[in-house]
């Protein structure tokens, strides 16, 4: 399982450090590549990974003030994902796109559907 570490350097590089398989109980290497020129098409978009026990929430780094991080972590209770909702609002994102591997999406859609009104695009792996 690959995991993907972006660092915002400037407008078009981003530096990716990519985990590289590992024995059992050393620590995993990180590559770094380079990319050049990542175009942004949605300046208003949030990405959020849906997990049981926290979200992980992305904004557009121009969304927030300067020195503060364009990702948080909000728990999955009802208070928690309100809050998400209003930091979203605020950030001033107009759609979102949501990653779930299970049924853990569905609240937090409903949130974002009947509060704020935000279009949802959704990705989830559903397992038996």
């Amino acid at each position: 399982m690959k995991k993907l570490r972006q660092k915002h350097t400037s407008k078009t590089d981003f530096d990716i450090a990519v985990e590289a398989p590992s024995k059992r109980g050393q620590p995993a290497k990180l590559e770094t590549a380079t990319t050049e020129a990542l175009e942004q098409i949605n300046l208003h978009a949030g990405g959020i990974d849906v997990g049981s026990a926290q979200n992980l929430v992305c904004v557009p780094a121009q969304a927030v003030k300067s020195g503060q991080s364009n990702v948080r972590s909000f728990g999955a209770f009802t208070k928690n994902l309100d809050d998400l909702v209003e930091w979203l609002k605020e950030c001033g994102v107009t759609s979102a796109v949501m990653e779930a591997t299970g049924i853990y999406w569905m609240s937090l859609y409903d949130k974002l559907d009947v509060t704020s009104q935000i279009p949802i695009a959704i990705h989830s792996r559903l397992r038996s």
